[in-house]
């Protein structure tokens, strides 16, 4: 495997290829970091200035997108040791 070109992207390189990586990587990182647009919202209350919301989700999208997104943290890891090899 070429690891010499700085731009390939790790989700480039694994199985996936670089637009479904791209998009299980979003998949995962979304709810992550507190984005909640892959679950789905019911507002069960509200008064002028709180609303209650019952936040559910697909525990089995959620985990297909980790599985498939765990070779991709491993590739990342390759790249970097592979890119931070001194050739001095």
């Amino acid at each position: 495997m070429d690891t010499t070109n700085s731009g390939i992207s790790a989700g480039g390189l694994t199985t996936l290829g670089a637009e479904l990586a791209q998009l299980v990587w979003s998949g995962c990182s979304a709810p992550a970091h507190g984005t909640l647009a892959m679950l789905d919202r019911q507002i069960v209350a509200r008064n002028q200035e709180v609303a209650l919301v019952r936040v559910t989700g697909s525990i089995s999208g959620l985990c297909w997108c980790t599985v498939a997104a765990v070779p991709m943290v491993q590739q990342g890891f390759e790249l970097l040791q592979a890119r931070s090899i001194s050739y001095r």
